[in-house]
């Protein structure tokens, strides 16, 4: 079965290892509304654009699933969660694909609307001042946004999983790849996707990245917005 994520079961969150050993197929979205519910989001029937990854899941792995997002289905008014059926976007090709998703199950009032549909990045994001951007890989060439910057930001290096098919930064696909990474003020970021044209030409995510001590961080990138021309 496919399975459509967007929230902890992504790469590089908290859930993550409960779909390890899943086959993934790549970035993806859905159309629907996604919203912050404290500790992770939920999705409700919406027209906004969500993003996500898209997972073959194989039967031996779904009832952990179901259990984590406590979705039962002899019992669907007591589910937090419901897994369906609906229409996923493949990335980049624009493949559209049936899968499954989990979508939140209780009323959404008062709670925070994700407006950029990308959980990653809001994580990234919430509460903080600053935040990690990947300016360039590594023996390869400075990302052109930055040269404009006004101080000298804090740098560091890491491991990245390309994004297959979008091509972070402008790179081509590889399995890893060592990337630097600089760390910004959020007005700095703001004044980046002004340069960029973001969303019209470029689209900003958050990814994962593994850091010098091993541990795993979250990190901005830029990249042709795949959904320009829609």
């Amino acid at each position: 079965m496919q399975l459509f994520v967007y929230g902890g079961l992504l790469k590089g969150m908290a859930l993550a290892s409960f779909i390890e050993g899943s086959e993934y197929l790549g970035p993806a979205f859905i159309r629907a509304e996604i919203y912050f519910l404290g500790q992770f989001p939920g999705i409700i029937p919406g027209s906004d654009i969500v993003f996500g990854e898209l997972y073959e899941i194989g039967d031996h792995i779904l009832p952990g699933v179901d259990k984590v997002e406590e979705y039962y289905p002899d019992d669907i008014k007591g589910s937090t969660y419901i897994r369906k059926e609906l229409d996923v976007v493949c990335l980049p090709n624009r493949k559209k694909v049936k899968a499954e998703a989990y979508f939140y199950n209780k009323p959404v009032e008062g709670e925070i609307r994700i407006s950029n549909g990308d959980y990653r990045r809001f994580v990234s994001e919430h509460k903080k001042e600053t935040c990690w951007v990947i300016n360039s890989v590594l023996g390869g060439k400075t990302n052109g946004f930055f040269k404009d910057l006004k101080r000298t930001p804090l740098v560091k290096n890491g491991l990245i999983e390309t994004i297959n098919g979008l091509k972070p930064n402008g790179i081509h696909d590889k399995e890893q790849l060592k990337v630097n990474l600089i760390k910004l003020k959020k007005d700095e970021i703001l004044e980046l996707d002004k340069k960029g044209n973001v969303p019209t030409k470029y689209a900003r995510a958050s990814v994962p990245f593994i850091n010098d001590n091993g541990e795993t961080q979250l990190a901005h990138t830029y990249y042709p917005n795949p959904l320009s021309g829609n």
